[in-house]
């Protein structure tokens, strides 16, 4: 029996570590496909024997879109952002619009800003960080509520992102938001991370206020350089 202490475990390298994330990701979303596909084939053969099973079914297969949905929000923080697309300011207001409107019908969603022909060179990426607040914001405003979403174009692009409601808890890091920090239940507390992120790769800055009573306040501020006028 030898008598010589177990070796140190070695840290990974930050380029191991991010392969190993990279494959972790892979491999869920692989395993998250295949059980799909058999719980399909299931649902089809107990629709015709038992209704409810198959509702059971349908629970199993909306936890797994939920799973895969996770791994593409993780891929917003540890992988390559998605290719650029340029969106126009009025498109980009009626997409988050439309998404606000279906995810929360009775919350209030009020738009205030300067309306111009204005290209975003990196729309789709920023709707990504907005719709990230508003969600936020929608669920803390809750029914009733109100989400104000605000844009100020000129030396720089500001989008401002305020709600009445819950506070955010003191002990979720801030600065700089910290991913998997989260109070709430089912939640992945990817949300804030993702939009430092986003502000990062445009050399921008991400900033959340809670000192005006009642209110959240969340700032988005990029380069002007990420807009041209039409």
């Amino acid at each position: 029996m030898s008598n010589t202490a177990p070796a140190a475990p070695t840290a990974l390298s930050p380029k191991d570590a991010f392969q190993m994330n990279r494959i972790m990701r892979h491999k869920l979303r692989n395993h998250s496909a295949g059980l799909k596909m058999t719980l399909h084939r299931i649902q089809e053969v107990l629709e015709e024997v038992s209704s409810e099973m198959a509702d059971r079914c349908s629970l199993m297969l909306n936890e797994l879109e939920g799973l895969e949905h996770f791994t593409e929000r993780m891929d917003l923080i540890f992988s390559d952002l998605p290719e650029s697309e340029g969106i126009m300011l009025f498109n980009l207001i009626c997409d988050l619009r439309r998404k606000f409107a279906a995810k929360y019908p009775l919350c209030n969603l009020v738009f205030e800003g300067k309306e111009c022909a204005a290209m975003f060179k990196n729309g789709n990426i920023i709707i990504l960080a907005l719709w990230e607040l508003l969600t936020n914001a929608g669920e803390a405003a809750g029914i009733d509520g109100q989400v104000t979403l605000r844009w100020e174009l000129e030396e720089s692009v500001k989008f401002t992102v305020t709600n009445s409601g819950d506070d955010l808890p003191e002990s979720i890091p801030l600065d700089p938001p910290m991913p998997f920090y989260t109070e709430k239940g089912r939640h992945d507390g990817l949300g804030m991370a993702i939009v430092n992120r986003i502000c990062q790769s445009m050399s921008g800055n991400f900033s959340l206020s809670t000192k005006s009573k009642d209110k959240v306040t969340a700032i988005v501020e990029l380069p002007r350089e990420e807009i041209s006028d039409a």
